[in-house]
Parts: C-alpha cells; structure tokens; sequence
C-alpha cells in the first residue's frame, strides 16, 4: 500500500540503504499475468496489416520510416526534427537485421535496393515499425504491473494491467508505426525506476539508472521529458531520512542527486537525438516551429482549418473526447475516483510521484488548440491504476456484504470474486470498442481496393486527378504509369503535375468522409463531372443502412477510421467514386 512508502526509508536517511524486495509471483499469478499479456499482444497485432501497402494510412507513419530508411543508408542526421530520433534509430536497425536477412537468403542484392524497394512495395517497412510499436505497447502491460506492485498489492497491479491490456486507446495506437506507444512504455519503465528509488533505497546508481530512463523517452517524444518530476520527487523526498540532519548537508545531497538525475537524463537524450547538438540550427528551428503550431501562431497549412475544426484548448477536449472515448466512462470515472481516494489515503509524497507526469503532462497537451487522442496516450497506464485502485477499494467493501450471502467460500475468495466482477464490468466497454476498432481494421482498406481495381482495368496506366487531401488518395503502383493532375477552382482548369499530359486526366478519383476538412470537393468539379466524366466503379468504407449510432471521428487526424462507434463502418477508408473521361 501507499503507506508502505513509510517503512522503506532507511535509518540513515538514503543512500546506502538495505534493499526491499517484493514477493516473488506464485505460479497462480504468474498464470494470470500471462492470460493477461497473451490479450494484450493479441488484441495489438489483430490488425496490425491494415491500409497497407498504402503508406498514408496512418499519418505521420511515413515520415518515421522514410527518416529510418535514410538512416539506414548511412546518413544518421535523420533532417526531420518533428520527433527526436530514437524511435527512428530503432527503426533503422530493424531495417538492418531485415535487409542481412534479406540478403542472406537472396532477395536483395545491396542496401541501396533493399531500400529502393519501399517505393514499390512500403508493406515490410511500416509492418516493421508498427511490430515495434505493438510490442512496446504489449510491454507496457507487464511494466506496468511491475511498477504498480512497488507501491500497492498484488490484486490491485493485476487490475491495472489487465485494464491497460484492453483499453482502447492504447490498444488503437499499438497498431500505429509512430512514437506514442513506444514513448509510454519508457515512461512507465521510467516511473517505475522512480518508485523503486523509493521503495528500495536511493543509491547513485539507482539515480544514474533513472536519470537515464528519463532521457530515453525524451528522446523519443520530447514532452515526455516531463517524467523527470516524480524522479525528481521521489529521490529528493528520501534524502532527509529518518535521522537529525544539518540543512547544508541536506542540500548538499539534493543537489548531489539532482545533478546526477538530470545528467544522465540529459546524455540519454543526446544519445537517442545527437543531431540536437549536432544539428541544433534545424533542432531548435523545427521545435520551435511545433511550438507556434499547437500554439495557433503559425500559419499557412492544413493545420489551421484543423485547429478550427474543434475550436476548443486540450484542457476539455482531451477529458470529454479523447479519454471519453479513448477509455471510456466506467473506467474513466473510476480513474478519477480512484485518484481522488488515493490522494485521500496518502502519504502526500507517495501522491505526487504518481501523480504528478500525468497531471503536469495532461496540462501541457492542454494548452495547445491541436488535440490529437494519441497524445494523451502517456497518461494512460496511470488512469488504468488509480482505476485498479478504486475498484480494489470499492471491491473490498462490497465483498463484506457478499461474503454474509455467499456460504461456503471464504473471505479471500469473495473478495478477489467481488474485485474480478467489478474489473470486468468497468473495463467490458473500452475492451469490446478496442475488438470493434481491430476488426474493421483488419479489413482490406478502400483505397486499398481502389488502387488494385484500377491497376486491372488500366494495366497500361491512366493519368488521375483525386479530390481531398493526400492522405485520402488512391496510389496504384507504379506510380510512374500514374501521373497526377492538380485542379485550379479559380479557373476550373486541370494541370498534369509533372507539366507533361493532356488538359484533362484520364480518372477523376472522388473520396468523401465524415472527415470535413480533408475530404473536400472543389467547387465548379460537379459539372465537370456531369458533363465529360462517367462513373466506373465505387468503393464505400461506410454502410448505406445506419446502424447504431452514427461514427465518430477526430476530426483533426487525417485517419480514416472513426474513434467510436463502428457498427455502420465496413472497412476502413474513405468512400472513393471513380470517374472515366468520355470527352
């Protein structure tokens, strides 16, 4: 329990302090542990094909591999500072052990074909980072577990892995070949390195170690870096101990651990980033580009019709949308509950280092007009356990009253029955929309389908104008045999984009999408259509007959997938109408 936190100091006031070990698992928890990270791995790789080979069906997906592939072929500055680069160095050496593999058994002559290849076929690539991504997603399940048993019971590190194990969000985006799975994993092996620093003793290895774990997900998000508050926190709370102490000699040791911490944080994130010192001209350029972005101060991209399109800060948003749906109410509410009862119990100290990232991190997000869900995915595995905490602590009430009706079992029993009903019951909804999501993903995408249709029919190539926004496009391959066309509203005029063609395109490509802003139809192409075009085929993501109630999406996320309710969805991607020129 929390005020366990109370007997772990040691006599002498930190370092040096004898170790507090935690029960080793019998095998019946060891069992359950494993049921549990067996659906946890299931539910993040169901799916896990989705959209492929098309290499915009996740955004931002393509930059991580295209700035890996780079690295790949020799040039480690990845140029692209709109993440740092650990992830992307990760990547990278997947792709090396892919392309040796490769070459050993004769499928690619040399590196410059191995990665020449993803303009074929992008399929291997993205597969490879989103096994990445799932794996530090299942991971995080078992982390997750490890931390919450330095500081609470067994039952309660179960309940929380077990919510983490299917919560929606996280399930979602362990499907995603980009940095927020993988970045929640660090900061939860990080946080966990903190509560150990607590429970076990503070040592300047320890503190090297955490410091270090703390670098690491800055290097891979840089608003991760605010993992280091309940580092922080915990190793400077253990420095008085129990005994006299002079205050200069206090602080001496604070600011010994301290410059300790946030040094060797600091060489972990060069480490996982170097070309932030190396580069640090483009570095603080693009970092502070991010900044007026979110900010609403920088303009000119798609980003301003999407800061529109929701009109609200993070600090509603993400609690009445994105954690709503993300990982729905009961556990949402239980969360909340939970924080508020464990701040009740205490110590305060105990409180603060578990909640101070998820607070000063949901505050962060906050203050920004751009709201992507897959940004508070960090605060996730911290909500999973203030909910494990306040289902154990309802549980144990509850289970007085149902042992007095339950006859012939004993109290452990109905209390662990109790605490597994409740688990099930908070936790069935974000479980049944994370099976929901992984089952319309694992359909084959609209565009995905598009593109092969279209390869059929025009073997020889056809030149193709797309309405809507790149993410949205149809790409059948080669790319070479199909030019594209641009489209001036102004003067309702085509132009081939590589300046080569006739006036007009062969096919005009129409997707459409509950996502306003980048499935829009540019005004004065209807008569267009209607007059010298005529449509040959048609791919709907979406069900003609309502079921249910209707999709939601994030609307700022070019991801054709809706956030809830997916009954009247067929398969992910937009609705695409293809048109033929007959003039």
């Amino acid at each position: 329990m929390l005020s366990e936190l109370n007997a772990s100091k040691s006599s002498g006031g930190g370092y040096g302090a004898d170790d507090r070990t935690t029960p080793a698992p019998d095998g019946h928890t060891v069992a359950v542990l494993g049921v549990i990270l067996l659906l946890a791995g299931a539910l993040r790789l169901w799916g896990l094909r989705f959209g492929l080979p098309h290499d915009f069906s996740r955004p931002d997906e393509e930059k991580i591999v295209g700035a890996a592939l780079g690295v790949l072929q020799g040039d480690f500055n990845p140029h692209m500072f709109l993440y740092p680069s650990l992830f992307i160095y990760a990547n990278a050496v997947v792709y090396w052990l892919l392309f040796v593999v490769e070459r050993a058994v004769g499928l690619t002559a040399s590196r410059a074909d191995f990665v020449a290849s993803a303009a074929s076929d992008p399929t291997v690539f993205h597969f490879a980072a989103r096994l990445v991504a799932a794996a530090c997603g299942t991971a995080t399940v078992v982390v997750l577990y490890a931390a919450a048993r330095e500081l609470f019971p067994l039952r309660i590190a179960l309940v929380a892995s077990a919510a983490l194990a299917v919560v929606f969000l996280h399930v979602r985006d362990s499907h995603f070949g980009v940095t927020d799975v993988p970045v929640t994993l660090l900061v939860v092996t990080a946080w966990w390195s903190a509560v150990r620093c607590m429970t076990r003793g503070l040592t300047y290895q320890r503190i090297a170690v955490t410091g270090v774990l703390c670098g690491l997900p800055a290097s891979t998000k840089y608003n991760a870096a605010l993992v280091v508050l309940p580092a922080t926190i915990g190793i400077v709370s253990q420095i008085p101990g129990a005994g006299p102490i002079s205050v200069r000699k206090m602080a001496r040791k604070m600011a010994a651990a301290v410059l300790v911490l946030y040094a060797c944080a600091g060489a972990a994130f060069l480490l996982g980033t170097p070309y932030s010192l190396l580069d640090r001209t483009a570095f603080l350029a693009e970092v502070d580009a991010q900044r007026l972005t979110a900010a609403g101060l920088r303009h000119g991209t798609v980003l301003d019709p999407a800061r529109l399109v929701i009109g609200e800060r993070g600090w509603t948003h993400h609690l009445t949308f994105s954690l709503r749906f993300g990982v729905g109410l009961p556990l949402l509410v239980a969360s909340l509950a939970g924080a508020a009862w464990m701040a009740i119990e205490g110590p305060f100290v105990a409180w603060l280092v578990v909640f101070s990232f998820p607070l000063v991190f949901y505050a962060a997000m906050g203050s920004s007009l751009l709201v992507y869900p897959r940004w508070v995915v960090p605060v996730v595995p911290f909500l999973c356990l203030t909910a494990a905490f306040a289902i154990d602590r309802v549980g144990t009430r509850l289970s007085a009253a149902a042992a007095r009706v339950v006859r012939g079992w004993s109290s452990r029993a109905v209390q662990s029955a109790v605490v597994v009903g409740l688990t099930l019951l908070v936790i069935a909804p974000t479980a049944a929309r994370a099976v929901a999501f992984d089952r319309l993903v694992s359909r084959t995408d609209t565009r995905v389908r598009a593109a092969e249709w279209i390869k059929g029919r025009f073997p020889q190539g056809a030149s193709i104008y797309q309405t809507g926004m790149l993410y949205g496009f149809v790409e059948p391959r080669p790319q070479v045999r199909y030019p594209g066309y641009t489209f001036n509203e102004r003067h309702g005029a085509f132009a081939p984009e590589n300046g080569e063609g006739r006036d007009r395109p062969d096919l005009i490509i129409v997707q459409q999408s509950p996502l306003v802003i980048f499935s829009r139809v540019p005004t004065g192409l209807d008569p267009i259509l209607g007059s010298d075009y005529a449509p040959i085929a048609s791919f709907k993501g979406r069900s003609d007959v309502a079921v249910g109630p209707p999709p939601v999406y994030d609307q700022q996320d070019a991801f054709y997938v809706p956030y809830a309710n997916f009954a009247s969805v067929s398969r992910p991607g937009p609705d695409i109408q293809i048109y033929e020129r007959i003039k």
